[in-house]
């Protein structure tokens, strides 16, 4: 699911609106934030132009958890529900068999500065050597690994945030969800209405192609693009 804005190009986002009481950094949340993606856009794009595009041929959609309460105290005990049933076996089991390997060879228990990495393949490697921190748990880095950025709060504290997302030059959220049908009439009930006020989320869907819907361009790729030399007719 992707929010767009209509106001520009495509939609705004932000970053941890909470993390809950913790007495050390979640792993994972070393990265993540809206200034982190300012400067990986702003690289990327600087090398699309280097190449001859333009900086907006390339769009970003951030990864995001929304978790929507009618007060911050409902929004963080909806967080630490979900955290408290999260199953590091069931994500295991999906990670496996999603990319055919057996992360049930790795010791959830065993800090990743003592795993032996050269006995691992390549995702559980990059997980490892991944950590700032190497005395989290496998099982923490994986957690980490689970959960897709969660922002917690009331509506307009999520906006906010996804504010500073857009401004860091973040074109649209890639949301993620939780529970099945609740984060979706969640999100429609109470954060789209904000969402919409501020010019966040469109508030109609747009005539032609998903081409045309993200970069106003048209249909087809412009002439700009290197493959458009291929184009037949």
């Amino acid at each position: 699911m992707t929010c767009r804005s209509r106001s520009r190009r495509a939609a705004p986002w932000a970053s941890w609106a909470s993390r809950g009481p913790a007495s050390r950094p979640r792993p994972g949340s070393r990265s993540g934030s809206p200034e982190g993606a300012r400067t990986q856009v702003e690289d990327v794009r600087a090398r699309a132009v280097a190449y001859g595009r333009q900086g907006g041929d390339i769009l970003f959609f951030q990864g995001l958890t929304l978790i929507v309460g009618s007060t911050e105290e409902e929004a963080e005990r909806k967080l630490a529900d979900y955290r408290e049933h999260t199953s590091l076996e069931g994500f295991a089991a999906h990670m496996s068999g999603s990319l055919q390997l057996d992360l049930s060879q790795v010791d959830f228990d065993a800090p990743v500065g003592e795993i032996d990495t050269n006995g691992v393949q390549g995702f559980v490697r990059s997980l490892v050597e991944g950590a700032p921190d190497k005395t989290w748990t496998f099982g923490e880095v994986l957690r980490a690994r689970a959960w897709t950025r969660p922002v917690a709060g009331v509506p307009e504290r999520i906006a906010d945030e996804l504010e500073r997302w857009r401004d860091a030059g973040v074109d649209g959220v890639n949301l993620a969800y939780v529970t099945s049908p609740g984060t979706f009439t969640d999100f429609a009930d109470q954060l789209a209405p904000v969402l919409q006020k501020r010019g966040l989320l469109k508030t109609a869907y747009e005539e032609g192609t998903l081409r045309q819907k993200l970069f106003g361009r048209g249909d087809r790729l412009p002439t700009s693009h290197p493959a458009a030399r291929h184009r037949r007719g």
